[in-house]
């Protein structure tokens, strides 16, 4: 009897470590080119639609559950710069009580984490290749704010334009929520390195807080890199 009971659980052993075999664990860095587009309200004037790159560079872990599914986490990090000119929208009468410590331009350089949870789906495969989406939620944490803004100022008395510096530091933490859709290339490199190229749309849930509002679009989309390494 005892023979027997060993004998199972030598068998048990022996097939979780079979089907250990196809679940893969990989670790590796990633770096991305994100697109977004701002509008910004500022005195009853609202300024030119503009369009800007911003990048993100983190640590990406993924989990094959089996062939077809898999699950990616991580965090990363991301700056964005945003840059306004309000330049033609000051008034045309530099003597107008309006033009007194009006906004000549801004800089708002914003430093995020971004912790996300995906679930991916592969529906094609040939050789080292595999097309795998993925779709899943992303938790958003604004760090810190540094806004530079140039201010203007007619003199009267020295017919001349007077600017003025000022930068202030925003330290208030901010959450935001917003869901992605990752289009997954990847191509396995051997038998240790995944290199993956993955177009994406991501969609921000709560775009009506008080530093996304001036997101034209609660879309923003880009191109995530990784190289992986299978452990």
């Amino acid at each position: 009897m005892k023979r027997k009971i060993l004998i199972s659980i030598c068998l048990l052993i022996f097939s979780l470590q079979i089907k250990a075999q196809d679940h893969k664990f990989y670790l590796g860095i990633m770096s991305s080119m994100d697109y977004y587009k701002f509008q910004r309200d500022d005195y009853s004037i609202t300024s030119s639609n503009d369009t800007y790159l911003g990048y993100h560079l983190g640590i990406k872990a993924q989990y094959d559950i089996n062939k077809k599914f898999s699950l990616r986490s991580g965090i990363d990090y991301s700056k964005i710069v945003i840059k306004f000119d309000y330049t033609g929208f000051l008034p045309i009468d530099a003597a107008d009580p309006l033009l007194m410590n009006d906004p000549k331009n801004t800089i708002d350089k914003s430093y995020f984490l971004h912790i996300p949870l995906m679930a991916g789906y592969t529906i094609y495969k040939k050789g080292g290749f595999r097309f795998t989406p993925s779709f899943g939620y992303i938790l958003n944490i604004k760090l810190t704010s540094r806004v530079n803004t140039t201010l203007i100022t007619y003199d009267a008395q020295k017919n001349a334009y007077i600017e003025t510096p000022q930068f202030t530091v925003y330290n208030n933490l901010l959450t935001y929520h917003s869901l992605q859709l990752n289009l997954g290339c990847e191509y396995m490199l051997g038998k240790k390195y995944l290199i993956t190229f993955e177009p994406y749309l991501n969609y921000i849930i709560d775009k009506n807080n008080s530093y996304l509002n001036i997101l034209s679009s609660p879309f923003t989309f880009g191109g995530i890199v990784s190289v992986n390494y299978r452990l």
